[in-house]
């Protein structure tokens, strides 16, 4: 069974109830451990995501063949999504998001064979990233793969 991790940003934690076509996301605040429901921009698919992102609530989602938005919850209270990019390189219909970069505005990806791809918003370039024992190099270091998130569901 395919399911996500919750994702922590923005004061709550936030999940999608529905691995695909999900309408909406699951949000618990922690300062008063209430629920709410919000709506998503677009439909849920199979291969799109929230993440966090610099302390913001963001979803990953595939518009088009060529073509991935990614929208930015504004507060839990408002409820109100701001599409703020659009990656439209190359055939990226497969690719999952996996994380932001937390020291360059970078987006991570993973394909459907296993291959890294990683998109530099200032360069505008998509480029393969090498990958060793599921680590990978950067220029800083080595790094393996962080969901921010509160609490782990895995038993």
């Amino acid at each position: 069974m395919v399911r996500y991790d919750p994702v922590f940003a923005i004061g709550a934690l936030h999940w999608v109830p529905e691995v695909d076509h999900s309408e909406y996301i699951v949000t618990m605040t922690i300062d008063d451990e209430k629920f709410h429901k919000i709506m998503l921009p677009k439909t849920s698919r199979f291969n799109d995501r929230i993440m966090e992102a610099y302390e913001r609530l963001c979803f990953v989602t595939h518009e088009e063949m060529n073509e991935i938005s990614i929208w930015v919850l504004g507060s839990v209270s408002e409820e109100a999504w701001t599409k703020t990019y659009t990656i439209a390189v190359g055939c990226i219909r497969d690719l999952i998001p996996l994380y932001f970069l937390r020291f360059k505005w970078e987006l991570y990806f993973l394909d459907k064979d296993g291959s890294v791809f990683c998109f530099d918003f200032e360069d505008q370039h998509m480029k393969k990233v090498t990958t060793t024992e599921g680590c990978f190099k950067l220029a800083y270091g080595e790094y393996t793969l962080h969901v921010n998130s509160l609490v782990s569901w895995r038993t």
